[in-house]
């Protein structure tokens, strides 16, 4: 049985200034001063790879020899770090050095060996059918065995046509992960009749009779048809995007560099759209007399599909995520060879934000945005992975000091080199992360941490007796989260003190799915005559959750707005199935 979601709007929130267990409180002015004076230093890291005529990455650049542009403009250099194999690693033959400075480098200790990635294995089966996913995961289990180095870590998950599943979470040790692989290997995979009643519905489009006198309802029985398809397609599509949204909100937090090996059919902006122009070429003579025509252009759907893929596309060029994108859906064999050299023919709109020369292959675009690289399923998939293994050793990190105040948006970023005959691939725009972004991923992370999430504020959840609904057999469960005063900042506003609080949730389903809760913002008053009494008070904020029986796991992120301070937790939840 799968678990129903349900809509956010279900959400009942509760929030109060109770009281709670007397606890040493720290004067506010020294809370507030301390938080005058903490100074954000925001430094915008761009990895590097310097590749020579031949594709060969390149050794012994210099800070000087690197230029950054945002936006058009030159931004200083302020980070600079050179990362090359160690001396006598096998995979460091073919390298390119220039002048012969590798030795000086390392002499100087400025050049240093790659630290330790983290790969991610994700694949999204909304449009995959077993035997190309069953390909995808045989050639990027050889890789994981053979292609990792001392100290990486491993993630695996996939998106089911639902939801995101977390497979095996983060481990330094990749015996979960492909344990994992080799499991969803042994899956029927995802059902799914989209290319069956796509092709039933074409099919009917053509067999129809011009000359009949119910041409008229039947090209608009068609067309309702080829709507209701779209609107289904519309809603797997905006679900596999939130999935990988949710994905990288899981791994946000992750220190270093982070390689994305997705493997799919591609995203669709605009859902059988095919069949639209199909259904406009057969009665192109009858448009005229039709009651009505697709509003394709005006579809609110397709405009929110666009906006999402963009979403997703910022989401990913604010961390360091790298994607390396395998495409398995229609069209390839495994008598094709896995070498893309960036140019795929691929069906599907571009989801570049800026001008691209993939247009033809959404799955492309990431690789491309983020300085990745573009490969199909094939058997000799597990080798040309090892190209993302060497972009992983052999790179420049640069770093700069953004000058605009505001966080947030997507600008360009432009890395020359002052050097003749060279490529450099790196990301081709940046996007920060808003706090409340950051707040709403730490939510999610919190759910697969090893160890505890920090809690700085002190905050902590209760959970309540579940509350059996009337009707079916969802129950209802009360969660409370309590934050205490003294660790809030508050501000003097007139007669009162003023707090600012936001509350962010997630949750893991039984079924391993992910889904965000909406957030809340609480802003409270203190009177100041109740000051001193009230920082050993707590404020807390209530949830009424529908969830029907099973095992849950709850992720709260608490963001105090006045002071910038951030603090995570997790609870489980479990409902009891009716006797």
């Amino acid at each position: 049985m799968r678990t129903r979601r349900l809509p956010l709007t279900a959400l009942t929130l509760l929030a109060v200034v109770a009281s709670g267990p007397p606890a040493p409180a720290p004067g506010q002015e020294q809370g507030l001063a301390s938080f005058l004076d903490q100074v954000d230093v925001r430094v915008i890291n761009v990895d590097v790879l310097v590749l020579d005529a031949k594709g060969q990455p390149v050794n012994g650049l210099h800070r000087e020899d690197f230029q950054i542009l945002e936006s058009g403009r030159p931004v200083e250099l302020t980070n600079f770090a050179a990362y090359e194999e160690a001396a006598g690693v096998e995979t460091v033959a073919g390298v390119a050095t220039i002048e012969g400075e590798l030795a000086a480098e390392d002499a100087a200790g400025l050049a240093r060996t790659a630290p330790a990635a983290t790969w991610i294995v994700y694949v999204d089966q909304a449009q995959l059918q077993p035997g190309p996913r069953n390909l995808v995961l045989r050639e990027v289990l050889e890789f994981l065995r053979a292609g990792l180095a001392p100290g990486d870590q491993v993630v695996a998950a996939t998106f089911d046509g639902a939801a995101l599943k977390i497979l095996a979470p983060l481990s330094s040790e990749p015996a979960p992960a492909l344990a994992a692989l080799e499991a969803l290997q042994k899956q029927t995979g995802v059902p799914s009749g989209r290319r069956g009643r796509s092709a039933l519905l074409q099919q009917e489009i053509l067999l129809v009779d011009l000359q009949s006198i119910t041409v008229l309802e039947e090209a608009d029985q068609l067309l309702t048809e080829i709507e209701s398809a779209g609107e289904e397609e519309a809603m797997r599509s905006r679900n596999a995007v939130t999935a990988l949204r949710d994905l990288l909100g899981v791994v946000a937090g992750i220190d270093g560099r982070v390689a994305l090996l997705l493997g799919g059919g591609g995203f669709d902006s605009d859902p059988l759209g095919n069949l639209y122009d199909l259904w406009e070429s057969k009665f192109a003579s009858l448009l005229t007399q039709l009651p009505r025509r697709p509003q394709r252009q005006t579809d609110p759907r397709r405009n929110q599909l666009a906006s999402d893929y963009q979403g997703l596309l910022r989401a990913i060029n604010s961390s360091r995520v790298t994607v390396y994108t395998i495409y398995a859906g229609a069209g390839r064999g495994p008598d094709v060879s896995a070498e893309v050299g960036g140019m795929p023919i691929i069906d599907g709109p571009s989801l570049s934000l800026g001008p691209s020369p993939e247009g033809g292959s959404t799955l492309a675009a990431f690789a491309t945005e983020t300085g990745g690289r573009s490969f199909v399923s094939a058997t000799d998939l597990s080798k040309r992975l090892a190209a993302a293994r060497r972009d992983f050793s052999i790179y420049y990190s640069l770093g700069y000091r953004p000058d605009r105040s505001e966080i947030g948006g997507y600008y360009p970023v432009e890395v020359r080199v002052r050097r003749e005959g060279l490529r450099v691939v790196h990301r081709r725009g940046v996007s920060e992360r808003t706090s409340e972004e950051e707040a709403q991923d730490s939510a999610v992370a919190a759910l697969l941490a090893a160890e505890p999430p920090a809690n700085p504020l002190g905050a902590r959840i209760e959970i309540g007796a579940a509350e059996a609904a009337r009707r079916g057999r969802t129950s209802t469960v009360p969660v409370t989260v309590q934050v205490p005063l003294r660790g809030t900042t508050l501000l003097p506003a007139g007669t009162a003190h003023q707090g600012k609080l936001s509350f962010f949730f997630a949750v893991r389903y039984p079924d391993g799915g992910y889904r965000r809760l909406e957030s809340r913002p609480l802003d409270f008053d203190v009177p100041n005559d109740r000051l001193a009494g009230a920082l050993g008070q707590h404020v807390s904020y209530r949830v009424d959750l529908p969830l029907e029986p099973g095992d849950y796991q709850l992720g709260v992120a608490v963001v105090d707005r006045i002071g910038g301070v951030r603090g995570s937790l997790t609870a489980p939840i479990s409902v009891a199935r009716e006797r």
